[in-house]
């Protein structure tokens, strides 16, 4: 008989309180079945925010979530982790969003020993983004870990992320240094670089990560700026194959390319950048622009772009499809009908003449987070009245959070009944507009041509 058989079965024993949805045991503890999922928590816990955590959970493995800190769980979650070791759980997560209570190590390593399962176990506090699980950490004394507990084994680190992306053991540890002036914080899409004295936003916890490449977020909204030679130092610890996978986000407002393409310089190889800052909305989550408060605007076009370390331009990497319903007719540019495309830049869109090559991607002129540029035309060449309709049809199916912020910008010439079209179309939809002659804002610059190599990640999406 073991140490734990002194924690007897309560009011008909463990197999039935488990087939019940929720049942209370005694010193306040309630256990609860949520699916597969086993609740553990005491009664004055917030059940909404444990439950959607459960929610959250993936399939695999069994997880247990804990909901108290409070060492009057532990008896009963000993019993909870043998009857999941009784009905063949090979593995038991325990999921803690509030941290579990404060125990020596060795209470979980015999635990192990004891029913038989290896137990993953977090440090600190546990949050839930998208399918991965990560465990926030103090980050100046002890970053957070999952821990493995196995049968006959002692305690072993697996990283912040569970289940791990590929990258997870090639980024230094959460609390890192670089020359004494920024931390490298973990987060679960990455690391922000921050100086000491700042924070990132409570939501960027929410990220999930991408499995096969780490974000590094430079800065974070309302701090100081933070310098390419910093993040060029932080990049260099990288392995290679995934510095050269990394992307670059610029959490402190400084402009993505300028830093992108230094920082390439420094390292002597490409580095891909990518416009604005993480932003989630239900289940959804956009790289968004922030205005000066800090507050979301909109989401650029153009997702992804790629610095390369020599003279050569910027590259259109990855984009996303403006309008629903819009084919893909080359790299970053779509067919609006037979004679028009459009294509997608940095600070908008670009409507164009359909037939004549070639058709680039523009990388164009820097985000503008209170304005989405809609370029019209060519410099200099004449436009038909034909674009008129098919500019106000696109116009309106543009996404609601745009039209607030939309500017045309007309580039080719309309001519007298084209002007006033245009100016008729921007007026009843309440939108700006700058036709040609106009001294105001920044022109559009010469396109940028595409990678000649068009790889899956040159794909439309």
């Amino acid at each position: 008989m073991t140490g734990w058989d002194r924690y007897r079965p309560l009011d008909g024993g463990w197999v039935g309180l488990l087939r019940r949805t929720s049942w209370r045991v005694r010193c306040g503890i309630v256990v609860e079945r949520e699916g597969a999922v086993v609740v553990v928590r005491s009664a004055g816990d917030d059940e909404h925010r444990l439950r959607q955590v459960v929610r959250a959970l993936p399939a695999a493995p069994a997880s247990v979530v804990v909901g108290t800190t409070g060492k009057a769980v532990l008896p009963v979650l000993a019993r909870v982790v043998a009857d999941r070791a009784g009905r063949g759980a090979g593995v038991v997560r325990l999921v803690a969003p509030g941290g579990l209570p404060a125990v020596d190590p060795s209470w979980w390593r015999r635990l192990a020993e004891a029913t038989g399962v290896e137990l993953l176990v977090p440090s600190g506090p546990v949050a839930v983004a998208g399918g991965t699980l990560f465990v926030r950490g103090d980050h100046e004394r002890l970053p957070g870990t999952w821990r493995r507990y196995a049968p006959g084994g002692s305690g072993r680190d697996l990283g912040p992320r569970h289940p791990p992306p590929h990258w997870q053991d090639a980024v230094p540890a959460s609390g890192t240094r670089v020359h004494g002036r920024l931390i490298a914080e973990h987060l679960p899409v990455g690391v922000v670089l921050r100086p000491a004295a700042t924070a990132p936003p409570a939501e960027w916890h929410a990220v999930a990560p991408d499995p096969h490449r780490v974000t590094v977020i430079v800065g974070v909204p309302g701090g100081p700026r933070v310098c390419a030679e910093d993040v060029t130092d932080y990049l260099a610890t990288l392995l290679p194959e995934v510095c050269a996978a990394a992307r670059l986000v610029c959490g402190d407002g400084q402009d993505a390319v300028t830093l992108g393409r230094t920082a390439a310089g420094l390292l002597g190889t490409a580095v891909t950048v990518v416009d604005g800052t993480p932003v989630v909305r239900g289940d959804e989550m956009r790289f968004t622009l922030r205005d000066g408060a800090g507050r979301p605007t909109w989401a650029p076009y153009l997702q992804e772009i790629r610095c390369p370390a020599g003279e050569a331009s910027a590259a259109p990497l990855r984009w996303r499809v403006p309008v629903a319903g819009l084919v893909p007719h080359s790299p970053g540019v779509f067919r609006v009908d037979d004679g028009w495309l459009l294509g997608v830049m940095r600070s908008g869109l670009w409507l164009r003449r359909n037939g004549r090559p070639p058709h680039p991607v523009p990388v164009g002129p820097p985000v503008d987070p209170a304005v989405v540029t809609l370029a019209v035309g060519d410099p200099g060449e004449p436009l038909p009245e034909q674009v008129w309709p098919v500019l106000a049809d696109l116009v309106d199916r543009l996404d609601a959070d745009v039209l607030p912020r939309l500017r045309l910008s007309v580039l080719g010439e309309p001519g007298p009944r084209g002007r006033a079209a245009a100016r008729e179309l921007a007026r009843g939809r309440d939108i700006g507009i700058r036709l040609p002659g106009a001294v105001s804002g920044q022109p559009l610059p010469g396109p940028v041509r595409s990678r000649s190599s068009a790889s899956t990640s040159d794909r439309p999406r």
